[in-house]
Protein backbone atom coordinates (compact mmCIF):
# COMPACT_ATOMS: atom_id res chain seq x y z
CA UNK A 1 0.00 0.00 0.00
CA UNK A 2 3.04 2.53 0.64
CA UNK A 3 4.33 1.77 -2.74
CA UNK A 4 0.81 3.04 -4.59
CA UNK A 5 1.02 5.55 -2.32
CA UNK A 6 4.34 6.79 -2.68
CA UNK A 7 3.60 5.88 -6.83
CA UNK A 8 0.98 8.26 -6.28
CA UNK A 9 3.32 11.17 -4.43
CA UNK A 10 5.74 11.17 -7.38
CA UNK A 11 3.36 11.02 -10.04
CA UNK A 12 1.48 14.24 -8.21
CA UNK A 13 4.83 15.83 -8.12
CA UNK A 14 5.26 15.35 -11.32
CA UNK A 15 1.96 16.09 -12.76
CA UNK A 16 1.79 19.19 -10.24
CA UNK A 17 5.66 20.84 -12.24
CA UNK A 18 4.42 19.86 -15.30
CA UNK A 19 0.95 22.33 -14.65
CA UNK A 20 2.93 24.89 -12.86
CA UNK A 21 4.77 25.35 -16.44
CA UNK A 22 1.86 25.27 -18.22
CA UNK A 23 -0.23 27.86 -16.05
CA UNK A 24 3.36 30.23 -16.69
CA UNK A 25 3.36 29.24 -20.50
CA UNK A 26 -0.30 30.16 -20.86
CA UNK A 27 0.07 33.19 -19.11
CA UNK A 28 2.61 34.41 -21.06
CA UNK A 29 1.39 33.52 -24.13
CA UNK A 30 -2.78 33.07 -23.99
CA UNK A 31 -4.48 35.88 -26.34
CA UNK A 32 -7.39 36.60 -24.48
CA UNK A 33 -10.38 36.54 -25.17
CA UNK A 34 -9.90 34.47 -28.27
CA UNK A 35 -7.31 31.55 -26.56
CA UNK A 36 -9.74 31.32 -23.45
CA UNK A 37 -12.93 31.47 -25.38
CA UNK A 38 -11.87 28.92 -28.56
CA UNK A 39 -9.04 27.12 -27.72
CA UNK A 40 -10.33 26.22 -23.99
CA UNK A 41 -7.28 27.96 -22.27
CA UNK A 42 -9.79 28.27 -19.45
CA UNK A 43 -10.34 25.03 -18.88
CA UNK A 44 -6.48 24.13 -18.95
CA UNK A 45 -5.99 26.60 -16.60
CA UNK A 46 -8.67 25.15 -13.99
CA UNK A 47 -7.00 21.80 -14.46
CA UNK A 48 -3.49 23.00 -13.88
CA UNK A 49 -4.73 25.14 -10.47
CA UNK A 50 -6.29 21.64 -9.54
CA UNK A 51 -3.08 19.89 -10.20
CA UNK A 52 -1.05 22.35 -8.14
CA UNK A 53 -3.38 22.86 -5.31
CA UNK A 54 -3.64 19.21 -4.98
CA UNK A 55 0.06 18.30 -5.21
CA UNK A 56 0.54 21.54 -2.49
CA UNK A 57 -1.79 19.92 -0.06
CA UNK A 58 0.73 16.83 0.04
CA UNK A 59 3.09 17.47 2.80
CA UNK A 60 6.26 16.25 0.50
CA UNK A 61 5.56 18.60 -1.93
CA UNK A 62 8.55 19.90 -3.64
CA UNK A 63 6.35 23.13 -5.15
CA UNK A 64 4.94 24.23 -2.17
CA UNK A 65 8.42 25.57 -0.74
CA UNK A 66 8.75 27.55 -3.68
CA UNK A 67 5.48 29.00 -3.82
CA UNK A 68 6.16 29.77 -0.24
CA UNK A 69 8.68 32.40 -1.76
CA UNK A 70 8.22 35.82 0.12
CA UNK A 71 7.84 37.68 -2.89
CA UNK A 72 4.62 35.55 -4.25
CA UNK A 73 3.75 36.08 -0.69
CA UNK A 74 4.05 39.91 -0.39
CA UNK A 75 2.02 39.50 -4.40
CA UNK A 76 -0.45 36.78 -3.05
CA UNK A 77 -1.04 39.72 -0.14
CA UNK A 78 -1.99 42.71 -2.26
CA UNK A 79 -3.57 40.63 -4.65
CA UNK A 80 -7.15 41.72 -4.87
CA UNK A 81 -5.44 45.19 -4.65
CA UNK A 82 -3.59 43.54 -8.13
CA UNK A 83 -7.29 42.47 -9.06
CA UNK A 84 -9.42 45.47 -9.06
CA UNK A 85 -7.21 48.32 -9.56
CA UNK A 86 -6.13 46.91 -12.87
CA UNK A 87 -8.53 47.05 -14.97
CA UNK A 88 -9.45 50.80 -14.60
CA UNK A 89 -5.83 51.78 -14.82
CA UNK A 90 -5.21 49.82 -18.13
CA UNK A 91 -8.31 51.09 -19.60
CA UNK A 92 -6.81 54.45 -18.42
CA UNK A 93 -4.01 53.80 -20.30
CA UNK A 94 -5.68 52.55 -23.12
CA UNK A 95 -4.50 49.42 -22.79
CA UNK A 96 -7.54 46.90 -24.55
CA UNK A 97 -7.93 43.36 -24.24
CA UNK A 98 -9.56 42.95 -27.22
CA UNK A 99 -7.89 45.90 -29.50
CA UNK A 100 -4.42 45.76 -31.03
CA UNK A 101 -1.57 45.22 -28.24
CA UNK A 102 -0.24 47.94 -26.63
CA UNK A 103 3.38 49.03 -26.49
CA UNK A 104 5.78 46.99 -24.38
CA UNK A 105 6.79 50.63 -22.52
CA UNK A 106 2.85 51.05 -21.88
CA UNK A 107 2.52 47.51 -20.23
CA UNK A 108 4.94 47.77 -18.09
CA UNK A 109 3.72 51.42 -16.84
CA UNK A 110 -0.02 50.08 -16.57
CA UNK A 111 1.54 47.25 -14.20
CA UNK A 112 3.88 49.51 -12.04
CA UNK A 113 1.36 51.62 -11.68
CA UNK A 114 -1.01 48.84 -10.99
CA UNK A 115 1.41 47.42 -8.49
CA UNK A 116 1.89 51.04 -6.62
CA UNK A 117 -2.11 52.06 -6.37
CA UNK A 118 -2.16 48.24 -4.79
CA UNK A 119 -0.02 48.75 -2.52
CA UNK A 120 -1.27 52.12 -1.27
CA UNK A 121 -4.95 50.76 -0.91
CA UNK A 122 -3.67 47.38 0.92
CA UNK A 123 -1.59 50.09 3.82
CA UNK A 124 -4.32 52.41 3.47
CA UNK A 125 -7.58 50.58 3.17
CA UNK A 126 -6.91 47.37 3.37
CA UNK A 127 -5.53 46.39 6.84
CA UNK A 128 -7.18 48.95 8.91
CA UNK A 129 -10.11 47.38 7.93
CA UNK A 130 -8.58 43.85 8.78
CA UNK A 131 -7.54 45.74 12.04
CA UNK A 132 -11.33 46.84 12.42
CA UNK A 133 -12.63 43.28 11.86
CA UNK A 134 -10.66 41.77 14.08
CA UNK A 135 -12.14 43.99 16.75
CA UNK A 136 -15.76 42.77 15.94
CA UNK A 137 -14.95 39.58 16.04
CA UNK A 138 -18.15 37.04 16.49
CA UNK A 139 -17.07 34.45 19.79
CA UNK A 140 -18.87 31.38 19.63
CA UNK A 141 -19.90 29.94 23.12
CA UNK A 142 -19.83 25.87 23.75
CA UNK A 143 -23.85 27.04 23.69
CA UNK A 144 -25.97 28.52 20.53
CA UNK A 145 -25.15 31.72 21.96
CA UNK A 146 -23.21 34.52 19.98
CA UNK A 147 -21.42 37.66 21.36
CA UNK A 148 -19.29 40.43 19.64
CA UNK A 149 -16.43 40.77 21.28
CA UNK A 150 -15.90 45.03 21.05
CA UNK A 151 -13.66 46.88 23.27
CA UNK A 152 -15.29 49.21 25.56
CA UNK A 153 -16.00 52.79 26.11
Amino acid sequence: MCQLACNWGIVLCELAACSLLSLVILFLRARYPVDYVDHGASTAAALCTGIVIADVRDPHSLIAPMLRNWFLVRIGRISYGLYLWHYPIFFALGIDAYGPIAAPWIIAAGWAATAAVALVSFYVIEKPALRLKARFTLIRNHGDEVKVSHPGP
